[in-house]
């Protein structure tokens, strides 16, 4: 059986965005979830994820150099300023042990029936496409068909079309 995983990114980064992630997967959207960890929600998010057994976690890692320059434009952007961690800057300094744990989940975890979708971040259009391309397979994958008419509809469909074709005279 194959299921379709839909992913929030980002619990974890304030109360807003938990109670967010929170009501999608209560109304059946969201099935799992990205943890960022070293932001004022983490807690919050690791209490409310306690709560809902169903909704997976995963770890939210940023492994590319594009974090650098995210910092910076962080940094030197008034209006952006609020989304700086000096946490951000000291763990930059665990990146080798963060690139090992990343590459030693995705090889123990992986599975024909749960795959993972490895999507890089630092070019938006091509992350998008790489994401439009998982769904598209994990759709087709599903086998979707619309359900069969039995003989009862079929009568009825008839009957509707007599009654349509009447009312045309």
């Amino acid at each position: 059986m194959k299921f379709l995983i839909i992913n929030a990114d980002d619990f974890g980064y304030g109360a807003g965005v938990n109670r967010a992630i929170v009501l999608l997967h209560d109304q059946g959207v969201v099935t799992s979830a990205a943890l960022m960890v070293n932001t004022p929600g983490t807690a919050e998010a690791v209490a409310l994820a306690s709560t809902r057994p169903r909704l997976a976690l995963g770890l939210h890692v940023n492994f590319t150099n594009e974090a650098e320059r995210r910092f910076l434009e962080r940094l030197e952007d008034p209006e952006k300023n609020w989304k700086f961690s000096a946490n951000d800057i000291k763990e930059r300094a665990f990146w080798d042990d963060y690139m090992a744990a990343y590459q030693d989940m995705i090889r123990h975890t992986a599975a024909p029936h749960a795959p993972w979708y490895v999507v890089p971040a630092d070019n938006k259009w091509f992350s998008r496409l790489v994401v439009a391309a998982a769904i598209v397979e994990a759709l087709e994958g599903l086998d979707l068909h619309y359900p069969k008419v039995g003989a009862g509809k079929k009568k009825e469909l008839a009957a509707a079309r007599r009654l349509l074709a009447g009312e045309r005279n």
